[in-house]
């Protein structure tokens, strides 16, 4: 009877069943899990909820503005309506952009606005608005609901009505009094082989007025012979931008303007080649006429700049643009 073992005395750590894990890694395990989670349910949130209200949608030197402030400056130029058309979103980014542009250059002047000149000038549109008649604290909440703002973003509106003001005012202390000016008379020409021409022939005493009523492209100036008025002495911005008289082709791929380009260097006529293949709709039935584009690119068509090192009758290698590839003339 002594050799028998009680079943409470057996060694439980050797029985066979399954192991336990660690109170360490079943934490980890499960912080893992929750985390994969949130990540799988999260981001597709994040990138379809979140992320397109914090998209970038105007920048103004260094200050940027994103979706949410422009909704929201939507909703207070549109009464507080969800609905805004085209027209009203261009002006609210108008608005924007002026607004924070008067905000630097009040910085880089020095030009200040205190809180109490705010306080007072917000006490004087509410009064005014009312009439006058009731407790200020009850006009100002009435004007605030009405008009859909925050009082934070009512005060925004005031103080920077203010620094406009401000700056005005340090633009008119700036303005000399006076100052000289020249007349200036000019006759425009279409190439440069014709304006030498015509230089040489007033050089020779040939009348400047006449001339530019018959010679000059600009009708505005040449029905008043060449003359362009009074312009602030020593004023360097009178030159011209660069501008080519092009003819073109647009094609979808690289391949088909090579193609194109290879038939018209065999001797094809260009005019008749671009209504018969061009896909820009509005040159194509004037034969690919573009007409007066200007070389620079921030203004002009894509290609203008690259053709205008081109020589009169040359053709250009298809340029590649958003529009797709142009053959120009």
């Amino acid at each position: 009877m002594e050799d028998l073992i009680e079943p409470q005395a057996l060694d439980r750590s050797r029985t066979p069943g399954p192991e336990r894990l660690e109170p360490r890694t079943a934490l980890i395990l499960v912080a893992v899990f929750v985390l994969t989670a949130a990540v799988m349910i999260g981001y597709p949130y994040y990138t379809t909820y979140v992320a397109p209200w914090r998209r970038t949608v105007l920048e103004v030197g260094r200050a940027s503005f994103d979706l949410r402030y422009l909704v929201k400056m939507l909703r207070l130029r549109a009464g507080g309506t969800r609905k805004a058309g085209f027209d009203l979103t261009v002006r609210v980014l108008q608005d924007i952009q002026d607004r924070e542009l008067i905000r630097q250059e009040t910085l880089v002047r020095g030009l200040i606005v205190s809180e109490e000149e705010v306080s007072g000038e917000v006490r004087r549109r509410v009064t005014a608005s009312a009439g006058g008649a009731g407790r200020f604290e009850d006009l100002y909440e009435t004007m605030l609901r009405g008009a859909g703002f925050e009082e934070e973003d009512f005060r925004d509106m005031v103080r920077l009505d203010l620094l406009r003001d401000r700056l005005l005012e340090d633009f008119a202390r700036r303005l000399p009094s006076a100052a000289p000016q020249v007349r200036i008379m000019a006759i425009v020409s279409d190439n440069a082989q014709k304006a030498q021409e015509i230089r040489t022939r007033l050089e020779g005493g040939q009348d400047f007025c006449r001339t530019a009523e018959r010679e000059s492209i600009d009708l505005a100036s040449a029905r008043r012979g060449g003359d362009l008025g009074w312009w602030p002495k020593g004023i360097n911005d009178l030159t011209a931008r660069g501008q080519v008289r092009a003819l073109g082709i647009l094609l979808k791929t690289r391949d088909q303007a090579e193609t194109i380009r290879e038939e018209l260097a065999a001797g094809a006529d260009f005019v008749r080649t671009a209504r018969r293949v061009s896909l820009d709709d509005r040159s194509r039935p004037r034969g690919g006429y573009l007409g007066w584009v200007s070389t620079d690119y921030g203004t002009g068509k894509q290609f203008a700049a690259k053709s205008y090192g081109l020589d009169p009758g040359r053709i250009s290698r298809p340029i590649d643009t958003r529009e797709g590839f142009w053959l120009i003339k």
